[in-house]
């Protein structure tokens, strides 16, 4: 794989490799994978929230709400600026 199509993310040209696991899923999907993902877990680090920004308020708000379950739970959430 080129390193330009690794950084994209899309599939090499060179072979012939099965889809992203992530294909398909649909943003509540996504949230749900986080969450489950964050069991167990005590300190989550956000390094850069612009992706946030793609998705507009809508997004936002249910990251906040995966972020409040989480600290709910007792986890602590840390943001860092890139």
């Amino acid at each position: 794989m080129k390193r330009r199509d690794f950084v994209l993310l899309r599939p090499g040209r060179e072979n012939d490799e099965p889809p992203a696991a992530f294909e398909g899923r649909s943003t509540e999907e996504l949230l749900e994978d986080l969450d489950r993902a964050l069991r167990g877990v005590h300190v989550l680090r956000v390094v850069d929230t612009r992706w946030l920004d793609w998705g507009g308020d809508e997004l936002k708000l249910r990251f906040e709400k995966l972020l409040a379950s989480f600290r709910a739970r007792g986890g602590r959430v840390d943001f860092s600026r890139v």
